[in-house]
């Protein structure tokens, strides 16, 4: 992507706090090696930024702990990878238990805020936000497969193949609708004025 460059004039802690606004959000997810200074610095500002932060190998007597980094991301979902949760199956009016493969890995640019277009009279968006996620598959259940992030908020999903439910922000979703079936009734009523007698 292509965009303005500004130089900032500042100093190493400047240009840490530079690649956390411009790479993370708020609520996103960093594993962060706290064995000194500099770690809990990093940990310190990107949670002043709404980030979620996992201090691992807080110990400043040693060295970071490759196993407990490599714990961490083994945590993450991974392609190819089968789980089991119990769920009701409203279908059947019997509890089951489901085998959910991940399916896919893929990043998604999602709305996350809207501002008003005074000169349409619409919602539009101000602010998207990147998601990373992961498409979950059933095996053998009514289930349908979907795409969820990595604290398992849906993403997008097509139940029953008919229409696509996809994460945007509120105002796009909801109030957009609200102003066109005004607009829409409006339009109607136009057409169609009221008779007297």
């Amino acid at each position: 992507a292509r965009g303005t460059v500004l130089p900032v004039h500042t100093t190493g802690r400047g240009g840490m706090e530079a690649a956390v606004c411009n790479l993370f959000s708020a609520t996103d997810e960093i594993a962060v090696c706290c064995n000194g200074k500099f770690g809990e610095m990093w940990a310190g500002f990107t949670e002043s930024y709404g980030l979620v932060v996992h201090r691992i190998s807080t110990d400043w007597s040693s060295d970071v702990d490759a196993g407990a980094m490599r714990e961490f991301l083994a945590a993450r979902p991974k392609v190819g990878r089968v789980y089991k949760y119990p769920i009701y199956d409203p279908t059947t009016g019997t509890p089951e238990e489901i085998q959910l493969t991940v399916g896919a890995e893929s990043l998604f640019v999602i709305p996350d805020s809207a501002t008003m277009d005074d000169a349409r009279h619409t919602w539009i968006v101000a602010h998207e936000d990147t998601v990373r996620g992961w498409r979950l598959d059933p095996q053998g259940s009514t289930i349908v497969s979907g795409w969820i992030d990595e604290r398992g908020r849906a993403i997008q999903t097509t139940p029953l193949g008919t229409f696509t439910l996809k994460r945007t922000a509120y105002e796009l979703a909801f109030l957009n609708w609200t102003l066109e079936a005004k607009q829409s009734a409006a339009a109607k009523k136009a057409r169609h004025p009221p008779t007297t007698r």
